[in-house]
């Protein structure tokens, strides 16, 4: 047994930095909590104990292990209003035009939430919210993704985006003349920066979000 406590995970990316950087695995949870672990040789990461870091019934009132490790990422449905099942992604690889996501993990959920992930000097992951646009020149595109079933690369390292509304290729930000952008200090402080993305040129925050991120995200059908 490589690890324990993991519900129901489902693909998996090694680090960039090495296999002893772990497994970064997406773990779809059962009625509330959405994680993204990074997968060690005999880690325990909560279930049946945990859903994220709720207690689970009927374990509420049970010892729980105490060498338990915590998901790197974690979401619950009603904190991002919406949100069904995880879909693990990729560490983005491309160094070309799309510097922005370089070394950064690109994922998202079942029901077209899309995201990036940054890893911090303490190993933590912040994800910022991205809204895709469609990029200059696209023989056809919508920028409504539908149902996201699962993320891909291509041999030279280019991120695709599987969805119910078609394939999409992530292209260079170069193509909408965007820049990147940055992500602002948590006002509210602790715990991972819950950002909004938008690359319209506004920052827009709803009551959820403690910042915002202007991103380079960009998608065109693939092509």
């Amino acid at each position: 047994v490589w690890a324990y406590g993991l519900r129901n995970p489902w693909r998996c990316a090694f680090h960039p930095g090495g296999v002893d950087k772990g497994l970064l695995c997406g773990d779809v949870g059962q009625d509330l909590v959405e994680e993204l672990n990074v997968v060690k040789a005999g880690q325990n990461y909560g279930w049946r104990f945990y859903e994220g870091r709720e207690r689970t019934w009927p374990y509420v009132n049970d010892s729980a292990p105490s060498d338990m490790s915590w998901a790197a990422i974690e979401y619950t449905h009603e904190w991002m209003r919406g949100g069904s099942a995880v879909i693990a992604g990729h560490f983005y690889s491309d160094a070309g035009d799309n510097s922005c996501f370089h070394g950064r993990y690109l994922w998202g959920d079942h029901d077209g939430l899309l995201w990036v992930s940054s890893e911090g000097a303490s190993g933590n992951y912040d994800f910022a919210r991205l809204r895709p646009i469609c990029a200059k020149n696209s023989p056809a595109c919508t920028t409504d993704l539908g149902n996201i079933f699962s993320f891909a690369q291509d041999s030279k390292g280019e991120s695709y985006i599987l969805g119910s509304a078609g394939i999409y290729r992530v292209v260079p930000q170069s193509r909408c003349s965007l820049q990147c952008g940055s992500t602002e200090a948590n006002p509210q402080g602790g715990g991972p920066l819950a950002v909004y993305g938008t690359g319209y040129g506004g920052g827009t925050t709803g009551p959820y979000q403690t910042g915002y991120w202007t991103s380079g995200s960009t998608v065109a059908p693939s092509g």
